[in-house]
């Protein structure tokens, strides 16, 4: 058996949940197919506890000098330093140091099109074609792409795409995009997300987040998680945001008519010493505009990808506009409600036949989306036997994914 096989994941992170699940989908998924293998995963300097606390080794990108923790890590694994990234535009270390790896997985949810501009595109592809010159692989995972209106990045992609052992897309548009820009390529195929086969490692019953009604431990359970993306894309406003009243107005709804107890989810946090705010400020102002909030429980901390998973897993119902939030529940079988910004919404429900539960942004009518929720309440163990099934066959594609790509590494 082929054994100490070196991989550095990018793209993965601590911050964003969906980033965090990728990241240790991956790494696990990996492990299990390749005995020995190191994995390492390219991070900042503030996600480094988290990363050691996860079994990941991880490569500082833009650190400034060593913490007392960092240097004690280097101690006891003196080849640690050698796996430290600095980012660049040039990537000059970045290659030096990935020069010691036997593969890359880029598992980037989101990140190659025009709507993130040219840096992220143009050190993917300057790192592709690197370890293919090296001789290693390079491969990204299935993800969002496009669209590529902008000839700079549609070139930087494309360059990506010829330099990399295989690069999957998760959903058709995003397939017909790298297709559309790379006619005839044979390393371009379509798989599910891989956080559809995410472990949270054993169910977090909802007690445990402290919810502030009986209601939430005999009653339905209704998780909702805003996006800073749309609230940015709706004019910010803080209260007066179109986007946050509507939200604020489907929760009041859902006490109303359904009695429900209402779960305000972020699933995007700044890590410690980033003083900007994320989703925990979007959740407070939805919990402030609501008249009577005593249903109504705010997650204003710092939550795992596991904890967050576990708590879909114990709702009726997620109404969400984060992607991960939607397959956290999807992957636990519960109905979910999008609302989205992008194509990459409709086409994860679409996988799962539950399409018209999407609106999309310039779409929003709370009417609609009140019908919406009228219909899931309504219809629910029919939507949940549907979801299993679909469900089925999507984490065994997952399951093939990493099969190929084990073969590929063990093959380098």
């Amino acid at each position: 058996m082929i054994t100490g096989k070196k991989i550095l994941i990018r793209g993965g992170n601590f911050r964003n949940k969906g980033a965090e699940a990728m990241l240790l989908t991956a790494c696990s998924e990996i492990s299990k197919r390749i005995d020995g293998a190191r994995i390492y995963a390219a991070l900042k300097e503030n996600e480094f506890e988290e990363s050691l606390l996860c079994g990941i080794e991880p490569c500082i990108i833009n650190y400034k000098k060593y913490s007392k923790l960092r240097k004690a890590a280097a101690m006891l694994r003196p080849d640690y330093l050698a796996t430290l990234l600095c980012s660049g535009r040039d990537f000059t270390w970045e290659a030096v140091h990935v020069s010691q790896m036997d593969a890359v997985i880029d598992v980037s949810g989101y990140a190659y099109s025009d709507v993130f501009g040219v840096t992220k595109s143009h050190n993917a592809a300057v790192l592709a074609n690197f370890c293919r010159r090296k001789g290693k692989a390079f491969i990204a995972m299935p993800q969002a792409w496009g669209p590529f209106k902008k000839p700079e990045i549609s070139g930087y992609v494309k360059q990506l795409c010829n330099d990399a052992s295989l690069v999957y897309a998760r959903d058709e548009i995003s397939l017909a995009e790298l297709r559309q820009l790379c006619p005839g390529k044979l390393n371009i195929e379509s798989a599910p997300d891989i956080a559809l086969c995410f472990d949270a490692g054993g169910q977090i019953h909802k007690d445990d987040f402290i919810f502030t009604s009986q209601n939430a431990r005999n009653g339905r359970l209704i998780a909702i998680s805003p996006n800073w993306q749309i609230y940015l894309r709706t004019g910010k406003g803080d209260k007066n945001n179109s986007y946050i009243k509507l939200l604020a107005d489907l929760a009041q709804y859902c006490i109303e008519k359904y009695a429900a107890e209402i779960v305000l989810v972020p699933h995007d946090f700044n890590l410690p010493g980033v003083p900007d705010p994320d989703d925990r400020y979007l959740c407070a102002l939805i919990h402030s505009m609501l008249p009577d909030n005593k249903q109504v429980t705010l997650l204003d901390q710092f939550y795992t990808s596991s904890m967050l998973k576990s708590l879909a897993a114990s709702c009726d119902m997620v109404i969400g506009s984060r992607f991960h939030c939607l397959v956290f529940a999807l992957s636990s079988c519960v109905p979910v409600i999008a609302l989205g910004w992008s194509h990459k919404y409709n086409e994860l429900l679409r996988s799962f036949e539950m399409q018209d539960y999407v609106c999309d942004l310039g779409d929003f009518d709370f009417s609609r989306l009140r019908g919406k929720v009228d219909d899931v309440i309504n219809n629910r163990d029919s939507l949940k036997s549907k979801i299993t099934t679909k469900l089925t066959v999507l984490q065994s594609q997952v399951n093939d994914v990493f099969d190929k790509v084990a073969g590929i590494i063990k093959n380098t």
